[in-house]
């Protein structure tokens, strides 16, 4: 079962398409412009489960997949590189003066700042990397 469909099922709550008003979301798409150290591609290292990754998007596609094959080779790339090999979710759309999509990390980085903690359980297996390590 991909991320995707774990969040559906599990979390309804953090899956599905919402407005945001344009005026008070903050919108980054390139690392080299406003915003971008937030963006998923930024250079912002982090090593989870001892397994290093350069930017949070090879985290985010490689728990996309539970096939070895599939894993290691997005892990192996840099880049754009990762998402054109990776299924990839749908992402926030234009839409004029509203942004609409699901918008999952944006929710989830709201509920953290509103409570100041997050109600949310992966699967026991979600967060195993130390096979990536093996290259």
């Amino acid at each position: 079962m991909h991320v995707r469909e774990l969040i559906e099922k599990y979390y309804p709550e953090y899956y599905g398409w919402f407005d945001y008003p344009a005026a008070e979301t903050v919108a980054f798409n390139k690392i080299d412009e406003e915003w971008g150290i937030l963006g998923n591609f930024a250079a912002t290292p982090l090593v989870v489960d001892g397994a290093p990754f350069d930017c949070a998007e090879k985290l985010f596609q490689v728990m996309k997949f539970t096939d070895a094959e599939s894993r290691k080779g997005i892990y192996s790339l840099r880049g754009q590189k990762i998402k054109m090999r990776a299924k990839h979710c749908a992402k926030l759309g234009a839409g004029g003066t509203t942004w609409t999509g699901p918008n999952i990390m944006g929710r989830l980085l709201m509920e953290l700042r509103d409570k100041g903690t997050l109600a949310y359980n992966l699967p026991e297996d979600a967060m195993r990397f130390r096979d990536l390590k093996e290259q």
